[in-house]
């Protein structure tokens, strides 16, 4: 009896979940992710100027972003959209105002936004893409040297510049599928 009891109610479950016509709910497939866009301003960037920077970085980076054709490097700072430099604060800002004539009505004498800034040893590797313009760092990287020797300054250099490549013109990714 409980046999035919259990029989009965499962025959009935199966036909009323057939009968529904209902299938079981799928979940949604997500939308393949678009590749990352570089910043609006990071894009526009095609003429550069070098600050002096520690360790002669400056002349290492400046042969890569040639040799790489990353972007151009000018001698004239007023021909640059944006400058690199190895360190942010009252010295960059004095440096730009000097280069560029930028005249900040805003600030009074000796005031900045960060405070004395950031450079030395302490930061070595760090450099900022800077919009001199807005004074808006438009791209950073960290990338400390092995040692001040020129061949581990030039892999640094190296290393910057492919990290700047890979931002502005991000690699698409391979989509594997099954076959």
């Amino acid at each position: 009896m409980v046999r035919l009891l259990l029989f009965v109610l499962l025959t009935a479950g199966a036909l009323v979940a057939q009968g529904t016509g209902q299938k079981p709910a799928e979940p949604p497939k997500p939308a393949p992710s678009p590749a990352p866009k570089p910043p609006a301003g990071l894009a526009a960037v095609k003429k550069v100027y070098l600050l002096p920077m520690h360790n002669g970085l400056d002349q290492h980076l400046a042969s890569e972003l040639t040799r790489q054709k990353v972007a151009e490097v000018v001698v004239d700072p007023k021909k640059a959209e944006a400058v690199f430099t190895d360190r942010l604060g009252e010295t960059f800002e004095a440096k730009i105002s000097e280069l560029f004539g930028a005249k900040k009505e805003d600030a009074k004498p000796g005031e900045t936004i960060r405070g004395p800034g950031i450079g030395g040893k302490r930061n070595a590797g760090t450099v900022f893409l800077v919009d001199p313009a807005s004074m808006t760092v438009l791209w950073s990287a960290y990338q400390p040297p092995k040692d001040s020797s020129r061949d581990s300054m030039l892999l640094c250099a190296r290393k910057i510049v492919q990290q700047l490549a890979e931002t502005r013109q991000p690699k698409k990714k391979k989509i594997l599928g099954v076959f």
